[in-house]
């Protein structure tokens, strides 16, 4: 089907013939309007048979303008680019029709009709290839396209030398958080150890104190009752010797109450407490009284177990020699830190044992060691009237969890065995 307009010099118009287009028996084609009679011979149509040369005229990138040339270079950052083009064609010029693709970027042909421009945003950097072609006022296309070969700069960013940079940085970063996290749990551990260490040093010791040594008195007072002639004195030696056999028994049942905690699971230290004081509140009729103070907060666990065990101590040391009919037992939660006051109504500790703990007992001493280990504040006072307060003060920044940590201590926290003793 062939379509001919103006240009090609049919002249329009309203006829008022009819009809207003006949075929006549040569095969021509009649047209009339109100003042002109046209007429096309269908068999003698001419044919354009030269396809337009296309020329590419310019590009512009974000409003500057660059001549066509080869190994071209836009700026960096490039936004908006433009290619203006045209095709040569002096038959029927407002016929041709152009189809263009950019390669690098376009998978197909772009129908263009006959706009003679091509408009591109947000290239990436890289080498592109345009190819522009173009058909006549009949249809015939040029079979070969313009072309023109252009490449975007890359801004540093965009290099491949700042991707393996960033890589290497991520890398780096990766293994230091790694290194980093290895290092904490490793040092988590080996501070795990020493404390065991020192709990079994601290055990050993208290054991060669309090029972080795009495076992030995003990035998020594058997042998002297033994070798005593005289019935009645060798007797009442023996009765002696039963009770201080009798307060070995008791100092070993202590030390094995004691050991028992190393089983025990401290997750909530109140209820640890409570739990503790509970049982020991069964071989005494002594009054047990525990309260909490300020909003509770998750504690840290290692500032937890050794202030759990702080407080055993100190209530096995109330439960069984402060002779008091009360305990008292408060745990606030303060801003400034984690408070643990104990206090009892019995007959104080000694002034030698509280400026030397080793004097007789090993309690005061272990305490105040692991009050060290977590940067507490221990303070143990006795009055002069009778009782024993003691306090645990540990700063909020090592009581309490942060709220944002760049390594959750879930990540470093080991099962909580509870080395306590």
């Amino acid at each position: 089907m062939s379509v001919f307009d103006v240009t090609d010099g049919f002249q329009g118009g309203a006829s008022s013939f009819r009809p207003a287009a006949v075929r006549d028996t040569a095969g021509h084609l009649w047209f009339v309007n109100g003042s002109v009679v046209q007429t096309i011979d269908e068999d003698h149509i001419p044919k354009n048979m030269a396809s337009p040369q296309v020329h590419i005229e310019e590009l512009v990138a974000d409003t500057k303008s660059f001549g066509v040339s080869d190994r071209l270079q836009l700026p960096k950052q490039t936004k908006n680019l433009e290619i203006k083009y045209t095709g040569l064609s002096f038959v029927v010029p407002q016929r041709v029709h152009f189809r263009y693709k950019l390669e690098g970027f376009d998978s197909k042909w772009h129908e263009a009709g006959v706009r003679r421009f091509a408009f591109y945003t947000n290239l990436r950097p890289g080498k592109y290839r345009f190819l522009v072609t173009a058909s006549n006022n009949d249809g015939l296309w040029n079979s070969t396209p313009s072309t023109i070969t252009f490449q975007v700069l890359p801004a540093f960013y965009q290099t491949a030398w700042f991707a393996v940079l960033l890589c290497c940085c991520l890398f780096g970063v990766l293994v230091a958080v790694d290194s980093l996290r290895v290092r904490s749990a490793t040092a988590r551990v080996r501070l795990r150890l020493e404390e065991r260490l020192q709990e079994r040093g601290r055990i050993a010791r208290e054991l060669h104190d309090t029972l080795i040594q009495s076992v030995d008195g003990l035998m020594i007072y058997l042998q002297a009752a033994i070798d005593e002639a005289d019935l009645r004195r060798s007797k009442a030696m023996l009765e002696k010797a039963l009770d201080r056999a009798d307060e070995v028994l008791s100092k070993g049942r202590e030390q094995v109450y004691s050991l028992r905690t190393e089983a025990l699971h401290v997750n909530d230290l109140a209820k640890a407490i409570m739990a503790y004081a509970n049982d020991r509140a069964l071989e005494r009729e002594i009054e047990f009284v525990f309260s909490e103070q300020g909003t509770r907060r998750p504690v840290n666990p290692l500032v937890r177990d050794e202030a759990f065990c702080i407080a055993r101590e100190a209530l096995a040391n109330a439960f069984q020699h402060s002779g008091g009919t009360q305990i008292e037992v408060v745990l606030d939660y303060s801003r400034i830190g984690l408070v643990l006051t104990i206090r009892d109504n019995g007959v104080g500790i000694p002034e030698n044992f509280l400026t030397n703990g080793r004097h007789g007992h090993w309690g005061l001493a272990g305490m105040r060691e692991r009050a060290g280990r977590i940067r507490g504040e221990l303070k143990i006072a006795s009055a002069a009237a009778g009782g024993t307060e003691v306090i645990l003060l540990i700063q909020a920044s090592r009581a309490y969890p942060r709220k944002i940590t760049l390594f959750p201590a879930s990540l470093f926290k080991a099962k909580n065995e509870g080395d306590c003793a």
